[in-house]
């Protein structure tokens, strides 16, 4: 069973990508003082490492469009060319470019 929130993203033509874990999860403060966010995380008692590196942390990336969708022949569909339904109405996705 979907969650309200999974049926929205499905909806709205939502799909889960592809996510380096190890580069964008990974909050621990690397001593320059780029990221901070491990100092507060850490204050709170919460671990700042990604599950690649024997943390807790599981990031997500979602993206608006379908990176799988195919033409009969096999060659990917471009983000530009891809709709989808949603009632009566038809949308283009949409992606950051």
């Amino acid at each position: 069973m979907l969650t309200p929130l999974a049926g929205h993203l499905l909806t709205w033509y939502w799909h889960e990508t592809a996510y380096h874990q190890g580069h964008h999860c990974d909050f621990s403060d690397n001593g320059i003082g780029y990221n901070r966010i491990g100092v507060a995380l850490a204050a709170l008692g919460l671990d700042a490492k990604p599950v690649t590196s024997g943390g807790k942390n599981q990031g997500y990336s979602v993206e608006h469009f379908d990176p799988e969708e195919e033409y009969e022949d096999g060659e990917q569909v471009p983000a530009d060319d891809q709709m989808y339904p949603v009632g009566r109405d038809t949308y283009t996705v949409s992606r950051e470019k």
